[in-house]
């Protein structure tokens, strides 16, 4: 029914690996690996191990942007942990949650990552003794994805984020910790479902709801980038509000 159910409409997107998963002996816990370089995109996995760990990647390019889950544990450790390059290694944020950034040193290791792997400590989020992991991994390249920052103004006039490329696909998040609310959800925006502006089509990726759209949902997609719109009650565009975002082209 999640995905099958009859007359139901759905909306899937996609990004291709590598092929077949490879072991990789770059980080001090052996990962599997389905990299494709070109596009700047990992899957990999791994088994929880020691403190202060390397975990390789396979891009070649330092990612910008990560999501590890927990296959096999229990309790809060099920979250989707993001690294994200405008938060840094003291910081995460989770994939299921509408809260802003949690500032921690036993998840990421304080630690940046490199052109060849991530860093984990040992926590029960990353690397947890002998529990099972998948990560996806991201690099930024050039004309087909981008990751960065900005801060809502809460005016129809918002800030254009230049990408270089027009966007199919974008995910904004505001990690504006003190104050979660309904503007601090997960934003999915795509020209599948919205292919002429003002894209106003909206999924939430951190709560289960169905897609809406209507005021204060709105973005325009460009050739070379996006421009983010609403007033006071914009979701991605709301007053001092601190955003993530995530941008690819078709």
């Amino acid at each position: 029914g999640t995905i099958n159910s009859s007359t139901n409409t759905f909306v899937a997107w996609c990004w291709r690996a590598g092929g077949p998963a490879v072991a990789n002996t770059d980080g001090t816990i052996t990962s599997q690996v389905s990299a494709n370089t070109d596009y700047g995109f990992s899957i990999l996995t791994y088994t929880g191990g020691t403190s202060d760990a390397t975990i390789g990647h396979g891009l070649g390019q330092t990612p910008k942007f990560y999501v590890v889950k927990a296959r096999t544990s229990s309790g809060y450790t099920d979250s989707w942990n993001v690294y994200h390059t405008s938060l840094g290694a003291s910081a995460y944020i989770k994939l299921n949650d509408v809260g802003g950034k949690t500032t921690a040193s036993t998840i990421w290791n304080e630690t940046a990552p490199t052109s060849t792997v991530f860093s984990v400590d040992a926590n029960s989020n990353a690397n947890e003794n002998n529990t099972d992991y998948v990560a996806y991994v991201w690099s930024e390249v050039a004309g087909y994805s981008k990751f960065g920052s900005y801060t809502g103004n809460g005016s129809e006039d918002g800030p254009f984020i230049e990408t270089g490329f027009k966007p199919r696909w974008i995910l904004i998040k505001s990690h504006y910790a003190s104050n979660p609310n309904a503007h601090c959800n997960w934003l999915i925006y795509d020209t599948e479902r919205s292919p002429t502006n003002e894209a106003d089509d909206l999924l939430l990726a951190s709560v289960n709801g169905a897609e809406f759209s209507g005021v204060h949902t709105g973005i325009d997609i460009l050739d070379n980038g996006f421009k983010l719109k609403g007033d006071a009650g914009g979701y991605a565009n709301y007053n001092t509000n601190q955003y993530i975002y995530a941008a690819f082209a078709d």
